[in-house]
Order: C-alpha cells, then structure tokens, then sequence
C-alpha cells in the first residue's frame, strides 16, 4: 500500500469498531473498551511494548487513521526512551498540520535536536506487532509509518556507512519480515518474543 496516495482528513475510508461496531460487545475485554472510549474521547491512543528480558521494546499510535485520516505511527528502541512521548509528541504537531506524515519525510520537533525520518511499514508487521491497532482497524492494512532516529553520527539504519549494531534496537519495519536482518525483530516477527 503506498500510503502517500492515500487520503487524508474528513473523506477517508474507515472501517474501524467506531465507525462498523460489532453485533455483540460481549468478548470485548476491559482493556479494549478503554482504548475505544479513550480514542472516541481524545482521537488517539499510544501503546508501548516492552519487556527489558526480552530485549528493545516498541510503541504505536492506534485512532489517528479512525479521527484524521492520518497514518498510523510506530517507533522501537530501548525499554529506557520516551517512545510513547515521542509519538505523542509527533500525532499532536500532526493533527495540527505542523509536520508531514508521508514517506522519506524528515519530522522534526519530536525528539529534542534529532532529525527524524518517516519509512513505510511494511503490512507483513501488522499481525506480530500491531495487533490492537489491527483489531480497531478491522480491515488492514492502513497506512503506518515507522519514525526512525539515526545513530550518535547522524546515520540512519539504510546508510551505506552505518555501523550493524548501531541500530540493533530499532526494528526496520519498512522491509518485509524475512528480508529484515536476523536478530529480535525478526523473530518477533516469526512468532518468537524472548531474545
């Protein structure tokens, strides 16, 4: 899906749980009446993921797709960054228009001094990682951009020169699952969430 085509605003399509609800509410847990009356109430919700035995975690909007048009958005790296901050801090300069969510964009203004890049996620990554954001969607994949920070060097995970472990903790979800390089995020990806 290449989601710079894809409309934003009032005439997107949605087809999420607010928008087609069930017939029956009866297996919705706590926690996913919560994260709808949440996104009904604010247009967003930020989930985190992480486990420090089980290596770098990950973080996701769910709701900016249902309440602007706007595509979803991820970010990984270590269990001890704001990664939650961080894509609430981008999903708000969004809604206001102050950024630009499309691929290959630089985001600024999220992270303190960093100059941020916007990659495509590939959908394959949808059902391992994102699956309350699939739930809510109920017809993926939607658009999803994964926020990518370089290394000390301002080198990001694609350059040519960047070193193979300066990048470890961040997913590169822009490439299918079986062309990502070995390691956690690629076993997480094949069902394996222990390092």
């Amino acid at each position: 899906m290449d989601i710079s085509t894809q409309p934003t605003g009032p005439a997107h399509e949605c087809h999420c749980v607010l928008h087609e609800p069930p017939a029956s509410l009866a297996d919705w847990s706590a926690a996913d009446h919560r994260m709808v009356g949440d996104i009904a109430a604010s247009g967003w919700q930020v989930l985190r993921t992480d486990d420090a035995t089980a290596g770098p975690g990950w973080a996701f909007t769910v709701g900016l797709w249902h309440s602007y048009g706007l595509p979803e958005l991820t970010m990984s790296g270590p269990v001890d960054v704001d990664l939650d901050g961080w894509l609430d801090t981008a999903a708000r300069l969004a809604r206001r228009r102050l950024t630009t969510l499309r691929p290959d964009a630089p985001i600024t203004g999220v992270v303190d001094g960093v100059e941020l890049r916007a990659k495509a996620v590939h959908p394959a990554w949808y059902a391992p990682l994102f699956g309350a954001m699939t739930w809510f969607a109920q017809q993926p994949p939607l658009p999803m951009l994964q926020l990518v920070w370089p290394d000390a060097d301002r080198r990001y995970p694609w350059d040519l020169d960047a070193g193979v472990t300066d990048h470890t903790d961040q997913a590169q979800l822009w490439l299918a699952p079986e062309a990502h390089p070995e390691g956690v995020w690629r076993r997480r990806a094949f069902g394996s969430f222990g390092d």
